[in-house]
């Protein structure tokens, strides 16, 4: 009986100790697995997350290869407003200054009318001021050269008729005492003295 109880105890542990080494490596197995599924698990979370990055990213550059366009497109159209501020700025300085120059030009033209009028009065003054005064000097009375001792002097002008009836004588009585006969009565010789008796 007791070499049975020992056989069957023995083979009890020994049955025991069998299931307890075949239940030790479906343990392991069960553990190993788990480790290989939370690996798979955590590949499979970076591969996602890896790809979810790169889809992310060629959209991320979309959106800032669109922004970086729009940002151009604004520094351009800004520096066209500014082009087109400068030109108009221009513009208006040019007309500003030919508004000047026409403003300066008639001013000129009305200053040195101003000159033209007033050197015309001085000319005017001046001429009215020295203007000569007309001297009508009238010749004096002609002083007849009176006869003394029955002579007479022949002046400018004189002929016998003046003489004959200023001394009141015949002028045939001249030619005879004179001896003025021909071209010598017509063409009498200033200075000459004539007889009148």
């Amino acid at each position: 009986m007791k070499i049975l109880s020992t056989a069957i105890i023995t083979t009890a542990l020994s049955l025991g100790l069998a299931s307890t080494s075949m239940a030790a490596p479906s343990q392991a197995e069960w553990l190993k697995q788990q480790k290989a599924s939370q690996a798979h698990q955590q590949k499979n979370y970076q591969a996602q997350q890896q790809r979810s990055r790169h889809q992310a990213q060629p959209q991320r550059s979309q959106h800032n290869a669109h922004q970086a366009q729009q940002l151009a497109k604004q520094q351009q159209a800004a520096r066209q407003r500014a082009a087109l501020a400068q030109q108009a700025a221009r513009q208006r300085a040019i007309q500003a200054q030919l508004q000047a120059q026409r403003q300066r030009a008639i001013q000129a033209q009305q200053q040195a009318a101003r000159q033209r009028a007033i050197q015309a009065q001085r000319l005017q003054a001046q001429r009215h001021h020295h203007q000569p005064i007309k001297v009508v000097v009238k010749p004096a009375p002609r002083r007849h050269h009176v006869a003394h001792n029955n002579t007479y002097r022949v002046q400018t002008g004189d002929t016998l008729y003046r003489i004959a009836q200023r001394n009141n004588l015949q002028v045939q009585a001249l030619v005879n005492l004179n001896g003025l006969f021909g071209s010598k009565a017509s063409n009498l010789i200033i200075g000459t003295t004539i007889r009148l008796r």
